[in-house]
């Protein structure tokens, strides 16, 4: 076939694609190639350019490239244009009939039931994190399914002996929900079942809940994670988890620890005290107006003596460390090497004393 008749062939197969796709947008047509936009809604939008290489139809396939606009995520591009490499291929080793069809076709049809096309990256992002919670001692059993059709995610997520079975849905208009009949519907999440106690239960779901809420309102995602969870950890928590304070272990602390113990319990019984209802009507105390005050001025004082003690304690064993850091400085080790063994226990006692050596003072070191 000549190239006049290759050209001519390639703007009557644009023709008949444009008559036969009309839901197909062209961008622009030549006989060297051809951009066509696809569009489900405004985020599951793709941008195609199919190139007439020198010999098609029936020597060469067509190329193509999908552009990389905002939403598409690298992996689902190159995905596409391997699958839709293929296609053509497939069509040029069988028939010279044209490969634009068959290649659209197979765009359209991935477009119109895939609802990830606009979450392919975030998607990604679960796999892997639900990947690597499976790999975990705690968090082996974890798994994830997904529905390409419906749009359904089903996460069953471990932790030890918990585990948290849910399913987020996807709607067709997903991340966007301008429009009054979507409003509300993004990114619905479903709990199937869980073993979590069921206030813990639902702080959980109505926190996730909120932070979608949030976001579709059109917060971003960091403002409205830390919003979800108003309680900021500190900057430096894995720092101080891996540099934890050694405590010095003493008969005072331990007997400090006992009384702890103690008055927590005492606490724990104030608190019954004030917050016990009757057994006949949950709508009344079980104690009387008196014994409720009473109770809850006892843990104030309870309270406020133990933050005083615990300054005190605090202070003591501040200043006990610098007394130490004190003595110790005033050691001097550095010029033993090893020669005279007495001069070790002369350099246990601090300079300007006495430095001769006496059984008492061998003892006492």
């Amino acid at each position: 076939m000549s190239t006049t008749e290759t050209k001519h062939c390639i703007l009557e197969e644009i023709e008949k694609f444009r008559v036969d796709f009309p839901q197909v947008e062209i961008h622009s047509a030549t006989k060297n190639f051809l951009t066509l936009i696809y569009q489900k809604s405004p985020h599951r939008r793709i941008k195609t350019t199919l190139t007439f290489p020198d010999g098609y139809p029936d020597q060469h396939a067509l190329l193509v490239d999908i552009a990389l606009e905002k939403g598409i995520a690298p992996g689902l591009r190159k995905k596409l244009i391997k699958e839709l490499s293929a296609v053509a291929l497939e069509n040029q080793t069988e028939h010279d009939a044209g490969q634009i069809e068959p290649v659209a076709s197979r765009l359209i049809s991935f477009i119109d039931t895939n609802k990830f096309v606009p979450c392919w990256k975030e998607l990604k992002q679960v796999f892997d994190k639900v990947q690597q919670s499976a790999q975990s001692p705690r968090g082996k059993g974890s798994t994830i399914t997904i529905n390409d059709t419906k749009g359904i995610i089903k996460l069953n997520l471990k932790d030890g002996k918990y585990y948290y079975a849910c399913s987020i849905c996807i709607d067709d208009a997903y991340p966007n929900t301008l429009d009054q009949q979507d409003w509300g519907n993004a990114c619905k999440l479903i709990v199937n079942s869980t073993n979590f106690p069921p206030k813990i239960e639902t702080l959980l779901t109505t926190q996730a809940k909120e932070l979608v809420r949030r976001m579709q309102d059109g917060m971003q995602m960091e403002e409205a994670v830390r919003m979800s969870n108003p309680i900021k950890p500190p900057d430096d928590l894995f720092e101080m988890k891996k540099k934890a304070p050694k405590v010095r272990l003493s008969q005072q602390v331990l007997k400090n620890l006992h009384k702890d113990v103690e008055t927590m319990a005492h606490v724990r019984d104030l608190r019954n005290i004030d917050a016990a209802r009757n057994p006949n009507n949950a709508k009344l105390k079980a104690n009387s107006a008196r014994d409720r005050k009473e109770a809850r001025r006892e843990i104030g004082k309870i309270t406020q003596n133990e933050i005083d003690k615990d300054n005190h304690d605090d202070e003591e064993e501040r200043q006990w460390q610098m007394e130490e850091k004190a003595r110790i400085e005033g050691y001097n080790f550095a010029d033993y090497d090893g020669s005279n063994p007495l001069f070790i226990f002369s350099c246990c006692i601090p300079n300007g004393e006495n430095s001769t050596i006496t059984p008492r003072a061998l003892s006492s070191v």
